[in-house]
């Protein structure tokens, strides 16, 4: 246990757009959590339902910074981060509105980080809404398909265990993140670049180049709606994540347009049979037409 006395400062930064009552359930969550050196804000990326409003009536105390129009996920959350900074975060924790946290999650979060200062980035093991399904806990790039990451299950799935020791990892979700202050110090803020997707990808990376190190921490939970803030249409959901896909493939190709279009499609391919074999026949019309739209 840490001593309160001593807990380094965390802002929580979350981004709205145009979910007011799954945001006002995340900061509600954050509410009960027993970590007390703790502030909240929140980022609304143009909503135009009165999220705004809706938010700052059931949750006053949350500052909330409010953007003119929809910048994306990416640049959003950097005007959050800036803020968290500019308040002398020592760890900012990145999460999405569409999730929930465990009262005592944050503590071994930060303890995590504490113990070793070569660690960057560390992430809880997140489950889906309103179980106890595994849903991610980090994991490693392939070689030659980064983004077809191979998932960590640091709760020890079909070994008969119910939690392990904090995990190294390559990629931690953005869903649930925290960041040391000195990540971005030597790495800056997110690529804009990413409207939305990805992103976490990215920065976990260009991370892990200047020497610092991933931990899933499977004592810390946290619960995620999934997709919520594209829930309903499929077409526009896979049209950012293939954006995305190609924006990060040329990024790091060292061969140029053709070699980071033939990653994104065979990446495109790779994710299709996972979703095929998982019975998502849904997958067949998302991401393809909008190859028309990129091209």
């Amino acid at each position: 246990m840490m001593q309160s006395n001593r807990l380094p400062f965390v802002v929580t930064v979350i981004v709205n757009w145009n979910r007011p009552l799954d945001t006002i359930e995340c900061l509600k969550s954050l509410g009960s959590i027993t970590y007390r050196n703790h502030k909240v804000v929140v980022v609304d990326n143009g909503s135009e339902d009165g999220s705004t409003e809706q938010i700052h009536a059931a949750v006053p105390k949350a500052e909330i910074l409010v953007n003119s129009r929809n910048l994306g996920f990416a640049a959003g959350v950097n005007i959050g981060i800036v803020r968290a900074l500019e308040l002398n975060a020592a760890y900012v924790l990145l999460l999405n509105n569409d999730t929930v946290v465990a009262p005592d999650f944050l503590e071994p979060l930060v303890a995590a980080c504490e113990a070793d200062r070569e660690i960057g980035i560390v992430g809880p093991a997140v489950y889906h809404f309103g179980t106890r399904r595994f849903f991610s806990g980090g994991g490693w790039p392939r070689r030659l398909l980064p983004l077809l990451v191979r998932q960590a299950h640091p709760l020890g799935q079909g070994k008969g265990k119910s939690a392990c020791a904090p995990q190294e990892v390559e990629y931690i979700w953005g869903q649930a993140m925290l960041i040391r202050k000195e990540v971005f110090e030597h790495i800056g803020l997110f690529d804009s670049g990413f409207f939305m997707y990805y992103e976490d990808c990215d920065f976990c990376r260009r991370a892990s180049r200047v020497g610092f190190r991933l931990l899933c921490v499977p004592q810390a939970h946290v619960w995620h709606k999934v997709a919520n803030s594209t829930r309903g249409n499929e077409r526009l959901r896979w049209r950012y994540k293939t954006a995305s896909m190609f924006y990060f493939h040329r990024k790091y190709s060292q061969w140029g347009i053709v070699q980071a279009l033939l990653q994104t499609v065979l990446t495109l391919v790779g994710i299709g049979i996972r979703e095929l074999r998982r019975g998502n026949w849904r997958w067949v019309t998302g991401p393809w037409p909008c190859w028309g739209e990129m091209l």
